[in-house]
């Protein structure tokens, strides 16, 4: 099925969010509020809020991932000022996130600090078999010349 940009929906957009799970759901409330703030501060750009909610919790890994949902004016036709916009609401939830203190920190990878052993023969092996192809390359172009010459006297 083909769909033409300039006739399809209005474009429904999404935005990921990752919360501490020590983040508290009033301060959850407080920022659903103040994303349906920025939505309605915005009527050229948004038509409405559709959804705010939690769709993964992974308590090992300490975060509660959340989705914002919404509806924007353009058709998908106009790609440009529906991604402008889309960054714009990306960066206003980073910031408020912040603001609020719920910005989720991922903990450290675990490093390991050792010293790998080098078979330092190995590399001799390799530069000696580098040289010895380099030595057989100026000997088979070396006695081809030589051969050509003696063939044409």
């Amino acid at each position: 099925r083909i769909i033409k940009a300039n006739r399809s929906p209005k474009a429904v957009v999404s935005v990921l969010c990752k919360f501490s799970v020590n983040v508290s759901y009033n301060k959850v409330q407080l920022f659903k509020k103040a994303t349906e703030k920025f939505v309605k501060e915005r009527p050229r750009e948004w038509v409405v809020l559709l959804g705010f909610r939690a769709t993964r919790c992974e308590p090992d890994l300490g975060f509660i991932e959340y989705i914002v949902v919404l509806q924007h004016r353009e058709s998908w036709q106009n790609i440009g000022a529906i991604l402008t916009s889309k960054a714009d609401l990306t960066s206003f939830t980073l910031e408020l996130s912040k603001q609020l203190g719920m910005r989720y920190d991922a903990p450290p990878l675990p490093v390991t600090l050792t010293m790998a052993e080098q078979d330092r023969g190995d590399n001799r092996t390799l530069a000696s078999d580098f040289d010895q192809s380099n030595d057989l390359r100026a000997m088979f172009f070396s006695s081809g010349a030589a051969g050509m010459g003696d063939a044409d006297d």
